[in-house]
């Protein structure tokens, strides 16, 4: 029986170190291929085009506004304060 435990627990020590050692082996190597570029990379640059043009539209939008205010008003009435 005690020899029997030690044959098992020598080949879980067996065991254990073999698949430390295939661990090891599991490593990126020069032959392994560069990482590929962030796939966000596109996607966060467009994101940023669109709040730039989001921000002039606003602008435009603002200033149409405005012109269509001071048109719509008599003469002599007096202009809203803008914020």
């Amino acid at each position: 029986m005690k020899r029997h435990n030690l044959f098992r627990w020598g080949l879980l020590i067996a065991a254990n170190a073999l698949f430390l050692c295939m661990l090891s082996f599991n490593q990126a190597s020069s032959a392994a291929p560069e990482a590929a570029p962030r796939k966000l990379d596109l996607a966060d640059r467009q994101r940023a085009e669109m709040i730039v043009q989001l921000r002039e539209i606003n602008v435009h939008l603002k200033a149409l506004l405005t012109q269509r205010i001071t048109e719509a008003l008599p003469a002599d009435a007096t202009p809203v304060p803008q914020p």
